[in-house]
């Protein structure tokens, strides 16, 4: 019987031993079950946030990126309405240079031809006098004019063709970017189309290159404006100089006029006078009846009067003969202060300034 019951008590507690260690066992299972369960739902956390965090910082570069792309677009079109505006500007100052270059020309004609119609006077009055020396001012000055406004013309003209093709660039600049972007996922475009595509510049070199056309169309027009004023100061102010020089000459040379014909009226008058006094010598020599002393006196005198008409003949021709040529003078003078712009529009200009000191020297009628 005690053997019995110790068998039925090691059998009890074997029993009881195996079923602490399925216990245990079962628990161990369990825990390491959740905590698979824990690691795996940290992990698909972890990788939720991770995603979460691409996903944001993926947002955000796009979001700066439109922001970018909207900030250059709106700089883009502000800069090509601003070349649009200077080009404007810049076309208005360049037209306003040609005309007045054009202008210029027609007194510059005026000018030569008023030069080639004194070149075309006498050879004794063909010399370097205050109004010769005016109309070379004048041609200077007009030359010198001209040329800068045509330079400025040039310039403005370039300026506008290059911000013309600058603003060609900028708009088709996405066309360009959508094409090299295509071409990097295919082989199908041309190399030629290839090479020039990438030779193109940028959309920030062109926006900032038009920042430097807008700059220097600006200073074009403020350069083409002031100059048209000062060189249509300069020019009026030369213009109005030769004018004065031409209206100081024709006094002069009326004024002389006046005083040769005053001598040449008194001249004729007096030999008029030793005319009749030879005349008279001459028939008393006739009719009275003479020593032979006083024959060779009255003989003497006779000769004196003949040699005296003969002075006062030459004196009066060549007082009329410089009558003559300062009335020539005085004409082709007037006929240059009349010349107008309509009349010397048929001058073919054939001047130099190297030729425009070819007139021989010599002093003014007055000495002034």
């Amino acid at each position: 019987i005690a053997e019995r019951r110790r068998q039925a008590a090691a059998e009890a507690a074997a029993e009881e031993r195996r079923k602490r260690e399925e216990q245990r066992r079962a628990e161990a299972a369990l825990k390491a079950e959740q905590a698979a369960d824990l690691k795996a739902k940290r992990e698909e956390m972890a990788a939720m946030k991770q995603g979460a965090h691409a996903a944001l910082k993926a947002a955000t570069a796009n979001f700066h990126k439109a922001i970018n792309a909207e900030s250059d677009y709106k700089e883009k079109w502000k800069q090509i309405v601003s070349m649009r505006d200077s080009a404007k500007h810049l076309g208005n100052a360049t037209v306003k240079a040609q005309h007045a270059t054009r202008m210029k020309f027609s007194v510059m004609m005026v000018c030569e031809m008023r030069l080639k119609l004194r070149d075309d006077k006498p050879e004794e009055e063909t010399f370097r006098d205050i109004v010769h020396e005016a109309l070379e001012v004048e041609w200077q000055v007009l030359s010198k004019s001209r040329e800068e406004l045509q330079e400025l013309s040039r310039q403005g003209d370039e300026c506008r063709q290059e911000m013309l093709h600058c603003e060609a660039m900028l708009v088709t600049g996405p066309s360009r970017e959508n094409v090299k972007a295509r071409q990097k996922v295919t082989a199908s475009l041309p190399k030629l189309a290839t090479r020039s595509l990438y030779a193109a510049p940028s959309i920030e070199e062109l926006l900032a290159k038009s920042y430097e056309l807008v700059e220097k169309a600006a200073k074009i027009t403020e350069d083409a404006e002031e100059a048209v004023l000062r060189t249509d100061d300069e020019c009026a102010k030369a213009s109005a100089h030769t004018t004065a020089c031409f209206d100081k000459r024709k006094t002069q040379t009326d004024t002389h006029r006046k005083n040769l014909e005053k001598v040449k009226k008194e001249a004729k008058a007096t030999i008029s006078d030793a005319e009749k006094r030879l005349s008279m010598l001459t028939m008393r020599a006739h009719k009275t009846p003479e020593t032979p002393r006083s024959a060779a006196e009255t003989q003497a005198q006779v000769q004196a009067a003949e040699d005296f008409i003969n002075q006062l003949k030459a004196g009066k021709r060549r007082i009329e003969t410089d009558y003559r040529l300062k009335t020539s003078s005085f004409r082709i003078d007037k006929s240059c202060r009349e010349l107008t712009k309509v009349r010397a529009g048929t001058h073919v200009s054939s001047l130099h300034p190297i030729a425009l000191g070819s007139s021989q020297s010599s002093p003014n009628l007055t000495g002034g």
